[in-house]
Order: C-alpha cells, then sequence, then structure tokens
C-alpha cells in the first residue's frame, strides 16, 4: 500500500499540533517546588511575571507562607516531587474556571498550561500522604509565566 503525500504530511502536522513542547512548563514547576521547598524567593522570581515594586516586596512574605505550610503547617515536607501530565486551557479568557479566565483577561493570554504534580509527605497528624495539585503557566511577552505557586 502506497500512502499519499497528502495523508503523510496531514500526519505530521496532526502529529506536531498534538505534541505541543511544554518542557519549560514542567521545569519550572520542578523549580517552583524547589523555590517552596527551600524558602528561595531568588529561584522563585524568574517563574513568575514582572511585578511591581509592591508585588515584589509582597513576594518573600507571601512565599514565606507557602514555605510554612507545605514544610510545617498542614503538610510536613516536599519529597519526591513529580510532574505528571498536562492539560491545555485553550480559550482561557472563556475558561468556566474564574482564576484562569480573570488573569486570562488582567495579562490578555489566551491558551494556559496546566501541569499536574505530586509529591510525597506528611500530614501535620503524621500520617503519610500523596499531595497533589497544578502549576499553572501562560505565555506572557514570549515567556512562560507561573499563574500560581503549588495550587
Amino acid at each position: 500500500m502506497k500512502l499519499s503525500p497528502l495523508l503523510i504530511a496531514t500526519a505530521v502536522l496532526s502529529y506536531n499540533a498534538s505534541a505541543a513542547d511544554y518542557s519549560v512548563p514542567i521545569e519550572n514547576c520542578v523549580k517552583a517546588a524547589e523555590a517552596v521547598k527551600n524558602n528561595d524567593s531568588a529561584l522563585l522570581k524568574p517563574l513568575v511575571r514582572d511585578l511591581n515594586p509592591e508585588e515584589e516586596k509582597a513576594m518573600t512574605p507571601y512565599l514565606a507562607k507557602i514555605h510554612t505550610y507545605y514544610t510545617k503547617g498542614s503538610y510536613q515536607g516536599i519529597r519526591n516531587f513529580r510532574t505528571k501530565d498536562v492539560q491545555v486551557i485553550e480559550n482561557a479568557k472563556t475558561s468556566i474556571y474564574q482564576d484562569t479566565r480573570e488573569n486570562a483577561e488582567k495579562y490578555n493570554y489566551d491558551k494556559e498550561i496546566w501541569v499536574n504534580y505530586s509529591f510525597d509527605t506528611s500530614r501535620v497528624d503524621k500520617k503519610d500522604a500523596v499531595k497533589s495539585g497544578q502549576c499553572k503557566f501562560a505565555q506572557i511577552g514570549g515567556r512562560w509565566v507561573m499563574m500560581n505557586v503549588l495550587n
């Protein structure tokens, strides 16, 4: 059986569209987990959108609060952090998710990428647990920026 050039081209284009490269958001999700684990705002800063001076000043105490929550609060540490799959919210401005919709409108982007993650931890009651969530990213100004910190 001989395949037509048109069929081959269609297959290649379909593969490329579905195999989008989301390696940067995935890598940045891992970096965000390290920033939270180590309470390192210098590591987190390049992952977020450009901040105004007030927002930048608020970042360090905000990260400290998240760090405490995941290491000394409800959860007792981040161990074996791993990413899973990626979800793509194509029309973020019309999303059913309010935060996604509001951020897309405010920062003018169309697509939001959710990197699903999980990690091993212990709960405050000392029982072993697995925590999961999403790192959410949007492409703003030609770069992937984090829209949340370990949601």
